[in-house]
């Protein structure tokens, strides 16, 4: 949400000025990071499980539709090669989730409801950080306009998870987990 909100904050910093042409193929691949942040996982569980034969089918049913997003977008240039496999791998989001989760233990419901949840609270963190871009915009540097409005959106989004959403503990447990957090064994399960 960061890369397609923010981009031209995110090329300015991490390239320079000089990169400002690549803001809108870096905004036109934002989708096609979060697609694939949702179905990677499942090629790992489907490895760990014992469905190795349906991860390549479902690889199978990927790599074509992302081809063709990318030929599609061809007469567009790089932001239309950039839309294209975003919309390619958007679209089949569902459709791999679906086949992952068959017949084992994780329902395709159960990981909407996951998905669902977490995707709902970063766009109101999102909305948030575009409501205060006004005054965000008001700084200078390119930087710290980065952490105003990123700390806003994923400030919400945790404060969102850890006490509207009850995803407390299981934050506190990895922060524990991690050595991060030291009073994360005090809290009531």
């Amino acid at each position: 949400m960061g890369c397609a909100l923010f981009a031209e904050d995110i090329i300015r910093v991490f390239l320079g000025p000089k990169w400002g042409e690549a803001v809108p193929v870096f905004r036109m691949l934002a989708p096609a990071v979060f697609a694939y942040m949702l179905i990677k996982p499942f090629g790992w569980f489907m490895q760990a499980t014992g469905l190795a034969t349906r991860s390549l089918y479902l690889g199978l049913l990927l790599a074509p539709v992302v081809i063709l997003g990318y030929v599609a977008g061809l007469p567009y240039g790089p932001t239309g090669v950039a839309a294209g496999f975003s919309v390619g791998t958007v679209l089949l989001v569902l459709p791999i989730i679906f086949g992952a989760t068959r017949g084992t233990s994780i329902t395709f419901v159960d990981t909407l409801r996951v998905v669902l949840r977490a995707f709902s609270s970063i766009l109101i963190g999102a909305g948030t950080a575009l409501a205060m871009w006004p005054f965000i915009h008001l700084l200078a540097s390119p930087l710290l306009r980065l952490f105003a409005a990123n700390g806003i959106m994923f400030g919400v989004h945790a404060l969102l998870q850890w006490f509207v959403m009850g995803q407390k503990v299981v934050y506190l447990g990895l922060l524990k987990d991690l050595g991060i957090w030291p009073l994360a064994g005090r809290t009531r399960n």
